[in-house]
């Protein structure tokens, strides 16, 4: 699989490629937090748990 630097030509070294991917991560999970959904808020302090569904925590067997 090519990387492509940020001006569209494909990477010509493992270092470059390494950059490339490290550009794209940075990019993808370093962004600004989300500004608050005062809509959403509300939705979650009244909405009640689903009868029947668990709440407890998982076991190591359901892990495994």
């Amino acid at each position: 699989m090519f990387q492509f630097t940020s001006d569209g030509q494909p990477c010509s070294s493992a270092d470059e490629e390494l950059e490339c991917w490290r550009s794209y991560y940075d990019n993808a999970l370093n962004h600004d937090p989300a500004s608050p959904c005062p809509v959403l808020d509300s939705d979650v302090a009244n909405t009640a748990p689903a009868a029947g569904t668990p709440d407890d925590a998982l076991t190591l067997g359901e892990v495994r």
